[in-house]
């Protein structure tokens, strides 16, 4: 986060971002990357010797629309073909509580995007940043709660890790 200029250092919106996977500049402003970067540049300005740095961004972010959350960590499908990575994705969808007619309950979906030969995921930010791949995701255990999380039989983030992994292996052995 140093600059040119001694003693200056950038972080936010005034310097240039890398993106994670493609090491191109990425044109991106998110608080959540900003503030990674405010603590590198800190660690820096004080001599503070650790083993981290920023690998890129990942475009960890959330929001929401209409009383619909949306999030999104990663490479988009699009972006992935535009760049030319190969790719596995699936798709699940569980109520957000269980059971799920328990009052307030909605539908959760979820979509995972994993490279087609090593499994690495694509998407979620810590999973990016440790480069887990879709069997260590198939395998999670996850915290779950019946009212604030799909059941764990059914939690639409190992069922889409788990149709990645058939999707990967149907790959393999073709």
């Amino acid at each position: 986060m140093r600059t040119d200029a001694e003693d200056v250092f950038a972080v936010g919106d005034c310097a240039l971002k890398r993106d994670f996977f493609t090491r191109k500049a990425a044109p991106i402003w998110l608080a959540s990357t900003a503030t990674a970067e405010a603590r590198n540049a800190g660690t820096n300005m004080y001599g503070i010797r650790v083993l981290h740095q920023i690998q890129g961004t990942i475009a960890a972010f959330s929001t929401q629309i209409g009383g619909i959350s949306f999030a999104s960590t990663g490479m988009t499908c699009r972006s992935c073909k535009k760049e030319g990575f190969r790719i596995i994705s699936a798709t699940a969808e569980a109520p957000d509580r269980h059971p799920g007619m328990l009052p307030g309950a909605q539908m959760m979906k979820v979509k995972l995007t994993f490279a087609d030969r090593s499994g690495i995921i694509l998407v979620i930010a810590l999973a990016i940043q440790k480069k887990v791949t879709v069997r260590e995701l198939d395998m999670m255990q996850i915290a779950t709660h019946p009212l604030l999380t799909s059941a764990p039989t059914v939690h639409p983030l190992i069922n889409a890790a788990h149709q990645s992994l058939a999707k990967l292996r149907a790959t393999i052995k073709e």
